[in-house]
């Protein structure tokens, strides 16, 4: 579920979290020179050994597999949306 959203001048910030509140993920929009924007993704996991193991050995490539094919995604429509 979001969280939270804050809009800065040059910034958009979302944070979503999960029910069970084991996890939460910040996505951070800044506006770059020459009408480009920086995009980034950070994954946070509830402090706890066997939470982080879990994730470790279960989550971890399967997220950056999947966040990483978002970001591409998104990218593409961006550039088709700025033609």
């Amino acid at each position: 579920m979001t969280t939270e959203v804050k809009f800065g001048d040059t910034t958009v910030e979302l944070w979503e979290t999960d029910l069970k509140k084991i996890s939460a993920c910040r996505y951070l929009l800044t506006r770059l020179p020459g009408n480009k924007t920086d995009v980034a993704v950070e994954l946070y996991v509830r402090d706890n050994p066997i939470v982080r193991m879990i994730f470790r050995f279960l989550m971890e490539k399967k997220l950056k597999a999947f966040f990483g094919k978002s970001i591409a995604n998104l990218g593409e429509l961006c550039e088709k949306a700025d033609r």
